[in-house]
């Protein structure tokens, strides 16, 4: 078994295997153009008016399943999820924890 370290980060992408170090792979195509980082990204997006890489629609989807988990492993049991109700099945607790009380609006003046 390999052991090994990927450091990543928008400038440098170092990759440690068993003690020697890759600056990238320089053997497998680049498919999707380098990211300039979700900050840039985002002001990028706004000033070109198109979806940013991480839109609302991506990211939601992606996230999503973590979200579950997480509640879950904090209820420390199997939950059951509806996709199409958006909440699980059976389990008010689990419910419950799909969302928080916000707090009062509050105003400038």
């Amino acid at each position: 078994m390999k052991e090994g370290t990927l450091i990543c980060d928008y400038e440098t992408r170092e990759i440690n295997i068993n003690g020697e170090s890759f600056s990238d792979i320089p053997d497998i195509p680049v498919t999707l153009r380098r990211s300039p980082g979700h900050q840039q990204n985002f002001l990028d997006a706004v000033k070109s008016r198109e979806q940013p890489e991480s839109n609302l629609v991506y990211v939601r989807k992606m996230t999503l399943p973590m979200h579950l988990a997480i509640i879950s492993w904090r209820l420390k049991r199997k939950l059951t999820w509806d996709d199409k109700e958006e909440k699980f099945i059976g389990d008010e607790e689990a419910n419950a924890l799909l969302f928080r009380t916000y707090r009062d609006r509050w105003n400038l003046i």
